[in-house]
């Protein structure tokens, strides 16, 4: 045999030529090569074992659901979970169902999150990821009532902005 191109063998005698020749009649050299051939394929530096965390759970702390909250920088937190690397948070107007808008779809780290939210009522999910799994969203109502005779301002991180809301 001659290997002419990776994987695809053609018969040529009793050899296999791959810059070099193996003998066919000595089984020792020919599962050498076929060892080499499959830890190279398949290098330890390529295996990455991950924690399952499909059915784990989110548990929210803030907001929580049906919250009314003034407008401003709203404070998002949530407990970590065990295995998880990143948190994907988004946030619709007024729902994901009707979505006029995704205010906010983000990957963090960490287990809060602020954000300016003008009056309005919105939903926000949360789910937590690591590299190989993701567990469901965990979805909450809000609703942002306006501040009377106040000036609000902030630093919209996302933006680079900085914001002012008053009424």
């Amino acid at each position: 045999m001659k290997l002419t191109k990776p994987y695809s063998f053609v018969k040529k005698n009793t050899d296999i030529n791959v810059g070099g020749t193996i003998n066919l009649k000595d089984p020792l050299k020919i599962q050498l090569f076929f060892l080499g051939i499959l830890f190279s394929i398949l290098s330890c530096d390529d295996i990455i074992f991950e924690e399952d965390i499909s059915e784990s759970f989110v548990h929210i702390l803030a907001p929580v659901n049906n919250a009314q909250v003034r407008a401003g920088n709203i404070s998002f937190n949530w407990e970590p979970v065990t295995y998880a690397n990143a948190y994907q948070l988004q946030i619709a107007l007024p729902n994901f169902a009707n979505a006029q808008q995704i205010v906010l779809d983000t990957i963090i780290s960490n287990t809060s999150f602020s954000k300016i939210l003008l009056p309005n009522n919105y939903e926000w999910r949360l789910r937590a990821e690591n590299s190989a799994f993701e567990t469901v969203y965990f979805t909450n109502l809000l609703s942002i009532t306006e501040v009377n005779n106040v000036v609000i301002k902030g630093f919209d991180p996302l933006s680079g902005f900085e914001i002012s809301i008053s009424n």
